[in-house]
């Protein structure tokens, strides 16, 4: 009796301390898995945490400037009727003359456009030097009355003088062989009818009949002083067009004034615009205020 209850007490002895060595083994697994995942956590923490890494780059610093401005056909000269007389054909506002076209006539005196450089400012004649002349004669060759073997020079010929005649017999005037002053207008590139200040039919006496300037294009604006200062002749600005288009411009003129600066700039190269006398534009300017400094991307 006594001896089967000591082999039931050790049986049952052994069966618990099996089942806690089974219960140890799994608490001990779990907290050695709990432990992993923690340190996975931990490191996809640290991994998140991470700095990024943004380059570095120079660069130059600029600020903008602006302004209003306006679009404009360049200056334009005054034509005076050459003598006393009716107007009998006059050339409209926004016309492109051809080198040897009537712009004006007046009675039986026309005004025609030759290309070159230099304003009339005399009369010329058989005799006459200087380079008025040989410009005179470097147009009319241009446009083909070059038939008496004219030589090209800073001389008023006999040679320069049939030359004349035979360019003033081909716009219906007559044929002297001289040049009157206020007959010829010279303007170089392309010619634009600027204005008109008469209408056929008027009488006039030495009136402007006619304004005669390019259709090159060029930008007004006015600036405060602490921004054009940043600006001298030859600077290079933005214009912005009715359009909604840009295109540059180069600085050619400032007037410094106390209150504000009055600037011209001339449009580079061909802009298709509206054939407007004014054209309301914008203009702007960089100027830059630190070279090739260390600059990083904003976040």
């Amino acid at each position: 009796m006594h001896h089967r209850t000591i082999t039931r007490w050790v049986g049952r002895s052994f069966g618990l301390l099996l089942a806690a060595a089974v219960v140890a083994g799994a608490v001990v697994g779990f907290l050695r898995w709990r432990e992993s995942a923690r340190d996975d956590d931990t490191a996809a923490a640290v991994d998140d945490e991470a700095p990024s890494v943004a380059e570095v780059s120079l660069r130059d610093l600029s600020e903008s400037y602006d302004a209003d401005g306006s679009l404009v056909f360049e200056a334009a000269v005054d034509v005076t009727a050459p003598t006393s007389g009716t107007v009998l054909a006059l050339a409209s506002p926004g016309d492109l003359p051809a080198p040897g076209d009537v712009i004006a006539r007046v009675d039986d005196v026309a005004v025609v456009w030759l290309d070159g450089d230099l304003p009339a400012w005399r009369s010329l004649t058989i005799g006459d030097e200087g380079a008025d002349v040989e410009q005179l004669e470097a147009a009319l060759v241009a446009l083909g009355f070059d038939d008496f073997d004219v030589t090209v020079d800073d001389e008023y010929t006999w040679a320069t003088s049939q030359m004349v005649e035979a360019w003033q017999e081909s716009i219906g005037v007559e044929p002297t062989g001289d040049v009157e002053l206020g007959t010829v207008v010279f303007s170089a590139g392309n010619t634009r009818i600027a204005s008109t200040a008469v209408a056929v039919g008027d009488t006039v006496d030495g009136d402007v009949v006619v304004s005669v300037g390019t259709d090159d294009r060029v930008v007004t604006f006015d600036a405060a002083p602490a921004d054009a200062v940043h600006l001298a002749v030859g600077s290079s600005v933005t214009v912005s067009l009715p359009d909604g288009g840009d295109t540059s411009a180069t600085v050619t003129s400032i007037d410094e004034g106390a209150d504000a600066w009055s600037l011209t700039a001339s449009v580079d190269g061909a802009v298709e615009l509206p054939e407007r006398d004014t054209l309301e534009v914008g203009v702007s300017w960089d100027v830059t205020v630190a070279a090739d400094a260390l600059t990083v991307p904003s976040s």
